[in-house]
């Protein structure tokens, strides 16, 4: 190459640099120069047709959106609450709005919970966990049917067929005024004249009459009873001045026995007509002694007719 007059000589390695390193330089400064131009004609990015946000209690019925021919999944509908709406949902809930739950979303919750309430077409929130549904309803106060007068125990020793008797069941039914109105028989003592006397007279019984929350209502109690028995009896003497006179006779009694067992008094039935004969048969009758009846295991008052007691001279 010349300049002028001067020869310049350079290898061709240098002259493919330079001529490089020139077009590299051209370049740059041409992407320096376009640079805003290619950022103000990017194309925007690509919107889907219609976005659908909605409300904690309602979900419209629109067809799915399809973005890129993939379906937005269930979820993304569902609960979106509104962004300008306060999500204290507590405090717009009436308290005294019913919602119906089932007794076993609150198993394992006690009473002042406070629990999320999930259900299609129901309040999406939190509200108070109604433990007056789950809580059992008290139990009401009652008070059982109670004796307030009995009498009427009666029976004769001449029935009693062993020292061994049985007990009288019955069942009694009571109306509110405290009345019997009928007695069961559940079963039988085995002396006759035990059952037939008690069954007749606990009729007539009085009772306090059974009370619920203090109302009284008809109820229905079980008495077991069993009659006296007999565990000492001595004797009468025969009196001497009716051996002398020739006196006899048959003198019949009743005795009163009390919750202890002994004779707290004798009754005459049927008189012999001797007063003698009488007053013999009375003496020794007050000396027996008795296991006590029993009204459902309680020893009660009972009167029992003695066996006829015989003078007659050998």
């Amino acid at each position: 190459m010349k300049l002028g007059k001067v020869r310049i000589r350079m290898p061709l390695r240098a002259w493919i640099l330079l001529v490089s390193g020139g077009l590299h330089g051209i370049a740059a400064l041409a992407l320096l120069a376009a640079g805003p131009l290619l950022a103000g004609l990017r194309e925007p990015d690509p919107v889907p047709d219609h976005v659908v946000m909605a409300r904690p209690t309602e979900v419209p019925d629109l067809p799915p959106i399809v973005v890129d021919e993939q379906p937005v999944p269930d979820w993304i509908l569902e609960d979106q609450p509104d962004p300008e709406e306060s999500l204290d949902i507590e405090e717009t809930v009436d308290p005294e709005m019913e919602i119906e739950v089932d007794e076993d979303d609150f198993a394992g919750f006690t009473p002042g919970d406070e629990v999320i309430g999930i259900g299609a077409g129901r309040i999406r929130g939190r509200f108070r966990h109604p433990h007056r549904r789950l809580r059992p309803e008290p139990e009401p106060q009652r008070t059982p049917a109670r004796m307030v007068a009995r009498s009427g125990l009666r029976f004769s020793l001449a029935d009693v067929k062993s020292a061994a008797t049985g007990t009288l069941k019955l069942a009694v039914k009571i109306g509110p005024d405290g009345k019997v109105t009928d007695v069961v028989v559940r079963r039988r003592s085995g002396v006759v004249s035990f059952d037939e006397t008690v069954q007749a007279s606990v009729s007539h019984w009085r009772f306090e009459p059974a009370r619920v929350d203090g109302e009284a209502v008809a109820s229905s109690i079980e008495l077991s009873l069993s009659p006296a028995r007999s565990r000492t009896t001595p004797k009468p003497q025969y009196p001497s001045r009716a051996v002398d006179l020739n006196l006899e006779g048959v003198v019949r009694l009743a005795a009163v026995v009390g919750r202890d067992g002994s004779v707290t008094e004798v009754k005459v039935i049927e008189s012999s007509g001797k007063g003698l004969l009488d007053r013999a048969a009375i003496a020794a009758v007050k000396k027996w002694t008795f296991h006590p009846a029993r009204v459902n295991g309680r020893p009660a008052p009972c009167t029992v007719e003695i066996r006829p007691i015989r003078f007659q001279l050998q």
